[in-house]
């Protein structure tokens, strides 16, 4: 099992991660607490067991109250709170 300490060096703020357009973790038993995410088209990390509030998430997954993720999958981990608003509009 993989807890997502040990992809932080990779995938923080700054590095190369903010230069894909697609990331896709699913599928996996990573663990750990998710608190930033960064923008890009497709995000999947379904399937695992990554935790974190939802809520707190909406400061990186939101912009003027646009979502800055078009796919963003994160089913099947254990978030809590909401889905941010701005992935409720149409």
């Amino acid at each position: 099992m993989c807890n997502s300490k040990g992809l932080e060096k990779y995938f923080r703020p700054g590095r190369f991660a903010r230069n894909f357009w697609k990331l896709d973790l699913g599928l996996n038993a990573f663990s750990g607490k998710i608190s930033r995410l960064w923008a890009m088209d497709t995000l999947d990390l379904s399937h695992n067991q990554f935790s974190g509030n939802l809520d707190e998430l909406a400061f990186s997954l939101c912009h003027n109250g646009t979502a800055r993720v078009r796919g963003l999958h994160l089913n099947d981990n254990n978030f809590e709170g909401f889905v941010p608003d701005c992935f409720l509009q149409s």
